[in-house]
């Protein structure tokens, strides 16, 4: 099993087992419509309800689609439409959403650009997005307007074009894909920082306090791993079932299997360089577009870059830390993934 980590490292589990794993995938059939209605709401982690939080620490106000982060997989073949309802229940706060990597061509009032190429969603009002799924590859959406994509507003999006032979051979090579979603989080909501950014004088939002890999990873001001037992350094704050298991995204694969790992930097700032702690990674995409496979040990992905490896669970059975190792920025005391 891969683990997840920040800096420090987190998860790759090798099983014998069968594979974990779910997709969403829609009808087989070419040129289908794919259809999704997205409830979005403003949502708190209070202590009666830490399962939203990401990272244990609680109180923080975020905007999800379905109660998710990342939000819902959107994935589709090319030469199908996509067709989203979105439903703004945010009672004050106009939104829009904007899909990263595609191109859009002739539909620009679909790209989510707010007061550029749309209205905003105001509050409580609704939306349908709609295009022709084109551009194959690894993208993601996310909230596009002020800096409400960072509150959890944002997911994969995934496009196959089985009529390209490139990449039907490419899915010869693995057995399943997996999408590796980060993100740099803020304990303080993308409204207050847009309001520091506007502000005279000029209040920068500094580093995030933790890292996500998939929605989950542990604020270091919750989590103490130097005895080998959760220390809560700000109890009215976190959650009390601040553990490893209960806050990282594992990765299921079966032993001497090869997978397909979809990563996506969806973060704000922060930059990584990725590895599987005693596995080689097999670039085979970069920014949706397949390229000659090359083999490295480790890949720097900055924000809003989006590449796909292959990785073959070639050690023996058990568990191997996936790191993510911040780049170019302080990581400030808390920022441990």
């Amino acid at each position: 099993m891969f683990f997840p980590r920040l800096s420090r490292g987190e998860g790759f589990r090798v099983i014998t087992g069968a594979a974990v794993g779910a997709l969403m995938l829609a009808t087989a059939s070419a040129g289908k419509v794919v259809e999704y209605n997205w409830n979005l709401r403003p949502r708190r982690t209070p202590t009666s309800d830490p399962g939203l939080s990401p990272d244990c620490f609680l109180g923080r106000t975020m905007l999800l689609v379905e109660d998710s982060n990342p939000g819902p997989e959107i994935r589709a073949e090319v030469g199908d439409t996509v067709r989203i309802r979105l439903i703004n229940h945010h009672p004050s706060e106009a939104t829009s959403l904007h899909f990263h990597g595609l191109r859009q061509l002739n539909n620009v009032y679909n790209d989510g650009s707010s007061t550029a190429t749309q209205c905003p969603v105001g509050p409580m009002q609704t939306q349908v997005y709609e295009f022709k799924a084109m551009d194959a590859g690894t993208h993601y959406w996310h909230g596009h307007l002020s800096m409400n994509r960072n509150d959890g507003f944002q997911g994969p999006l995934v496009i196959t074009n089985l009529s390209d032979s490139n990449e039907v051979a490419l899915e010869e090579k693995y057995v399943e894909d997996h999408v590796v979603f980060l993100q740099d989080w803020y304990h303080k909501t993308g409204q207050e920082r847009r309001t520091g950014l506007d502000t005279n004088p000029f209040i920068w939002i500094g580093n995030g306090q933790t890292y996500l890999m998939n929605g989950k990873g542990r604020f270091g001001g919750c989590f103490n791993q130097s005895n080998g037992n959760p220390i809560i350094d700000e109890s009215d704050m976190c959650d009390d079932a601040c553990t490893a298991e209960n806050y990282m995204a594992p990765i299921d694969v079966v032993a001497n299997s090869t997978y397909r790992l979809r990563i996506i930097n969806a973060g704000e700032l922060v930059g990584v360089n990725f590895a599987i702690a005693g596995h080689k990674l097999t670039v085979v995409e970069a920014e949706g577009s397949l390229v000659e496979p090359f083999e490295v040990d480790n890949l720097d992905i900055m924000p809003a870059q989006r590449y796909s490896v292959l990785i073959t669970a070639n050690q023996d059975p058990g568990s191997y830390h996936i790191t993510t190792s911040v780049m170019y920025r302080n990581l400030g005391p808390h920022l441990i993934g």
